[in-house]
């Protein structure tokens, strides 16, 4: 995530020191940071993602998607907290809305892999099989090399085609084995 602060009197330590926090696991601190952050600076983008991801990491998921959709309010074209937002929905169980949110952050960044994988996963888990067999390719297309994440997704495309052999050799092809 980038740290985006050109006319702002937000510190950049300050937002370093929250991410440092989550980063470390150390959540509950993080959050109790950042809400001190946003009582002084309530329009800070970068602060209500830090919070949703806070939130979403201690489990309490519907904060974190009411933070994340202010954050994107506020700053509507950063595609990461797009990505973050669909990752909380998934978690929720709404795939379909995830969906949209995983779409527009490949829109904001073509190449974006994890954006890729996760849009993959989620039309699957909507039983969306071609779907995600055009999103995979596309994800091809913007995304080359070899990346573990859409070998994955492409076995699930395999398997849900019945193609067990070929989704088990795309697998034990993948660069990390």
């Amino acid at each position: 995530m980038s740290i985006d602060l050109p006319d702002s009197t937000l510190s950049r330590s300050h937002v370093q020191e929250v991410f440092s926090l989550y980063a470390t696991g150390q959540f509950k601190e993080a959050l109790d940071s950042v809400n001190a952050l946003l009582s002084e600076h309530p329009d800070e983008g970068i602060l209500y993602n830090l919070a949703g991801l806070t939130h979403a990491a201690l489990l309490h998921y519907e904060p974190a998607i009411v933070h994340l959709r202010r954050a994107i309010e506020l700053k509507p074209d950063v595609p990461e907290t797009h990505f973050f937002l669909g990752n909380t929905l998934m978690q929720i169980g709404d795939a379909t809305a995830a969906i949209e949110h995983f779409e527009r952050a490949i829109e904001l960044r073509l190449d974006y892999v994890e954006a890729h994988s996760k849009l993959c996963e989620g039309l699957e888990r909507d039983n969306r099989i071609e779907d995600m067999a055009e999103a995979l390719a596309r994800a091809r297309e913007h995304c080359p090399g070899a990346h573990p994440a859409l070998a994955v997704r492409e076995a699930e495309l395999l398997k849900r085609r019945g193609d067990t052999a070929a989704a088990r050799a795309c697998l034990e092809s993948c660069a990390w084995q």
